[in-house]
């Protein structure tokens, strides 16, 4: 599950949430600091989930409050999915994308994972 907002003043600001449904527990996975804004969430199978999420911030940035950044998250056994180990990155802007699916390694959209 994705949630966020933008601070009033600089920051967009948010978690990527992994809800287990059998156990109830919820695990934050966007690594330290404050987090970025999910926009949209789109499981591609049951090893990737591709992530929408707005820029960190819109300081020098017009297109902030149009543009998002997209990554694909990969792992094998998502219950087994350490908090905190998303990475807090920058991807390629994704103008216009849709999610269609959903709620709740990363690499950017379009490259295979290392």
């Amino acid at each position: 599950m994705g949630t966020g907002n933008y601070d009033g003043g600089y920051f967009f600001e948010g978690e990527l949430l992994l809800l287990d449904l059998e156990s109830g527990t919820a695990t934050s996975l966007i690594e330290d600091g404050p987090g970025r804004q999910v926009l949209g969430l789109e499981w591609l199978d049951d090893q990737r989930l591709r992530v929408l999420t707005a820029p960190p911030d819109d300081w020098d940035d017009e297109d902030a409050w149009t543009e998002g950044h997209i990554a694909v998250v990969r792992r094998a056994d998502w219950r087994a999915v350490p908090p905190r180990s998303v990475p807090r990155t920058r991807s390629w802007p994704a103008h216009g994308w849709r999610p269609r699916a959903r709620t709740a390694g990363s690499t950017p959209a379009g490259r295979s994972p290392g």
